[in-house]
């Protein structure tokens, strides 16, 4: 169990904090007016909310039979949901959390339209609810709730869990690692075992990343493991064969998927998966604004045609989502039903994981990174911080750093993983887990881990090399200090990087000189590159120039001097000369005629 080190902020709040009495969640109507006091009600514009504020015509899909009478599901009797939180497997909760922007969560923002927002204080002193409070109310049966370990819900789940069970549409702000994907899945059994087993799919979880959708899925396998393959659960991502997939969800059970966009309209376009959601229940879009960051804003909406009309054929659909921008707010308005409610956990005092985490820049010229990188994993784990995230900016990098570290020494004090793109969904699933149960290890990753994976117990974050922008950092700043921990974040940069921290204002990241011992550490780097195939140097090369082309205004250079600083880079790498790039790459990348580049019609067989 743990607690938040967050401490009260708002005067409600810091009542919770010190009696029994519940946090009242501040109600706002359509256009965000309060509403006046109840009779008998608070002498302010603030009014107690709990889960029979919704009658008993809202309770459709996933809905109990009646609403829980007031003062119950919310914590043995005690009104509106409490703030606690849990450590949920495969889900650290209350850790983590990243806004809009560098600066921190936004304040929450009210979409319209929608019949109710609700701003959830969530002080983590205030009494907590309980699972079983679910029970007690009649929203949940013993035998969803048979699935879950923890005694007590997160603040997310507390918040969000009374309204999905009354059937309502809800798009809901969250941060990540704070337990929604509990949120939206008790609810989701819990509507399998109250409206039966339909054939085909009932419910559809859509998820950004394949490692999200994995993660999600196995857990949704965890809470039905007592149901003896009753409920069915699958996963369908991308860079997995889509045969077997059809094979898999003709043969076997499936009431719950998992999908990531893009296989998911595969399916709906080219398989039997059509039908097989004739008869959906509930629809689910997880990290929704990542979603659309991700670019597939056309296939949500794609999707959305291939689904039966909300309009003749009812469902719940749910949100949720860390920020709230307009991209979010449309698909809501084109997903949800208009009388959705809006409900967020993250209020203006709310800090984001940046705010309690000691981070720390290094500045590194280009042919120590590596070395000062390296130098610094030691250093953290000479000092017992021995569960390490590093994150490059392309997946060649990312294998770069891995196979040269593999040929060091300290790789066999502390042993290492990569993470990116470039390899398969199996083997991406099979690190992912080996990393989340090391105590351990060094994970080389890209921004494929960023947001939403949950590896539990991460001491430090490293990020070599220029984020894509600031929200980019706090993403993977929210891989540390997850659940109560502790953790921290270094940045290292070249000199011509620096810009970048304009970009982090407020952040206070605070300057450290690179460990003493990077020239030794860089005689075993020159070694260790020895052993590292021409191939992955090349396409290290040619991702890093295609990498920071992006940034060339910011960096001050001109496509001669990124040339010229990415073929000293491969000579420091060991190349025998300039490598070799594909004249289709080079044109891709802008570069046609930049002086010194060697071009070649088809790359070596070496290279290819």
């Amino acid at each position: 169990m743990f607690t938040n080190t967050q401490q009260p902020t708002s005067q409600g709040q810091q009542q919770a904090a010190g009696s029994t009495r519940p946090p009242r969640r501040r109600t706002r109507g359509r256009g965000g007016k309060a509403p006046q006091p109840q009779a008998g009600g608070p002498s302010d514009s603030t009014t107690n909310v709990n889960a029979n504020d919704a009658t008993a015509s809202e309770a459709s899909s996933f809905g109990a039979a009646r609403p829980a009478p007031r003062g119950q599901g919310t914590g043995r009797g005690r009104g509106a949901p409490g703030r606690g939180g849990v450590q949920n497997r495969g889900n650290h909760q209350n850790g983590g959390g990243v806004g809009a922007s560098p600066h921190g969560p936004p304040p929450p923002q009210q979409p319209k339209p929608a019949t109710t927002s609700l701003l959830v204080d969530a002080g983590n002193d205030a009494p907590r609810v309980r699972f079983d409070s679910l029970l007690e109310s009649g929203l949940v049966s013993a035998q969803t709730l048979q699935g879950v370990v923890h005694e007590f819900m997160s603040p997310v789940q507390a918040a969000t869990m009374h309204d999905i069970l009354l059937g309502n549409d809800c798009l809901a702000q969250a941060k990540t690692g704070t337990g929604k994907t509990l949120a939206f899945l008790v609810p989701s059994i819990e509507l399998l075992r109250k409206n039966g087993f339909a054939r085909g799919v009932n419910i559809l979880i859509i998820s950004p990343t394949r490692e999200l959708a994995y993660q999600i899925g196995q857990q949704a396998q965890e809470l039905v493991r007592f149901d003896q393959g009753q409920i069915g659960v699958q996963m369908i991502v991308g860079g997995t064969n889509m045969n077997q997939d059809k094979r898999k969800l003709r043969g076997e059970p499936c009431h719950i998927l998992v999908a990531t966009p893009g296989r998911l309209l595969d399916h709906l376009q080219n398989g039997d998966l059509k039908p097989m959601c004739a008869g959906l229940k509930a629809l689910i879009l997880d990290e929704a604004d990542r979603l659309l960051e991700q670019g597939f804003r056309q296939d949500i909406e794609r999707i959305l045609t291939y689904l039966p009309n909300k309009n003749v054929q009812p469902r719940q659909t749910l949100l949720f989502s860390a920020t709230m921008p307009p991209g979010v707010q449309q698909i809501a308005t084109l997903a949800l039903n208009k009388n959705f409610k809006f409900i967020s956990t993250i209020s203006e005092s709310d800090a984001g994981t940046h705010t309690h985490v000691d981070q720390h820049v290094i500045e590194a010229p280009l042919p120590r990174s590596i070395a000062t990188t390296f130098s610094l994993i030691a250093k953290l784990n000479a000092e017992g911080k021995s569960k390490i995230i590093v994150f490059l900016p392309t997946a060649r990098a990312t294998q770069l750093y891995f196979e040269t570290y593999s040929q060091m020494e300290v790789a066999r004090r502390l042993p290492c993983y990569e993470l990116h793109s470039r390899k398969s969904q199996s083997v991406r699933t099979k690190t992912s887990e080996r990393f989340r149960d090391a105590a351990q290890a060094v994970l080389f990753s890209s921004d494929v881990s960023a947001r939403g994976m949950d590896f539990p117990d991460v001491a430090a974050v490293v990020q070599t090399g220029l984020p894509q922008n600031g929200e980019q950092y706090v993403h993977r700043l929210g891989r540390t200090a997850r659940a109560g921990k502790q953790g921290e974040g270094y940045l290292i940069l070249m000199p011509n990087e620096k810009f970048f921290l304009r970009k982090l204002k407020g952040m206070n990241l605070q300057q450290l000189p690179a460990p003493q011992d990077v020239e030794a550490t860089q005689q075993q780097v020159d070694r260790a590159l020895r052993q590292v195939s021409p191939q992955t140097k090349q396409q290290t090369y040619a991702a890093w120039m295609g990498y920071y082309k992006g940034f060339l205004r910011d960096l001050g250079w001109t496509p001669r001097d990124l040339v010229a600083t990415a073929n000293q880079m491969a000579a420091d790498f060991g190349c025998a000369g300039v490598p070799p790039m594909a004249a289709k790459t080079v044109g891709k990348m802008g570069l046609r005629g930049t002086p010194g580049l060697n071009v070649v019609q088809v790359l070596p067989s070496n290279y290819d």
